[in-house]
């Protein structure tokens, strides 16, 4: 516990209004997430960057959750103060992204594959394409683990997929075609509800 971040005996970072409580590596990086509690006692994650790492961006989602983004690595991670603590998200997976936050609970996605497919237009001319699958995890905020909806996958050619809450138990999603798809959670993880 203090105000400064060491690393080998080196100096990474120090903010004087701030008390460092824990620090964390991000996995496959040679970054790293820190908790801090700030002058008037809120809890808050920050990064500190490698240079290998300088171009990755790093976000607060919500007052619990972060996100971690590098567009060149490809790499995407979520973070998450739960009991006073830094919980990594999930840190296997390195396409974690798309958090939609509720008052309760919180949604989020990872890309389980991606493939080329190769589709005729109404020119019978073949047009390439890269199809996404999706899976979704689900958190109940009171909860400290994440449940994957192991038997729902979606399928887009857009690599991002935005969620949005519908009420307490549901959640929707609109593919690049304008489907627009809503998934009742109590079917998929009651456990959560």
């Amino acid at each position: 516990m203090g105000n400064g971040i060491y690393f080998e005996k080196k100096l990474l970072d120090s903010h004087s209004q701030r008390v460092i409580l824990k620090i964390v590596n991000i996995k496959s990086t040679e970054s790293h997430v820190y908790l801090f509690r700030d002058q008037n006692g809120v809890l808050g994650l920050n990064i500190v960057k490698a240079e290998a790492d300088r171009d990755a961006r790093f976000w607060q989602i919500d007052p619990e959750f972060y996100q971690y983004s590098n567009n060149i690595t490809g790499l995407k991670r979520i973070f998450r103060i739960f009991q006073n603590n830094i919980q990594p998200i999930l840190p296997y997976l390195r396409t974690g992204s798309g958090v939609t936050s509720a008052a309760t609970h919180v949604i989020f996605y990872h890309i389980a594959d991606s493939k080329e497919v190769i589709r005729l237009n109404a020119s019978g001319q073949e047009i390439k394409n890269r199809l996404y699958t999706f899976r979704l995890h689900v958190i109940n905020r009171k909860l400290g683990d994440s449940k994957s909806i192991e038997n729902l996958l979606i399928q887009d050619v857009n690599y991002r997929l935005k969620l949005v809450w519908e009420d307490e138990n549901s959640v929707s999603y609109k593919l690049s075609n304008g489907e627009k798809y809503t998934v009742d959670l109590l079917k998929y993880v009651p456990e959560l509800f």
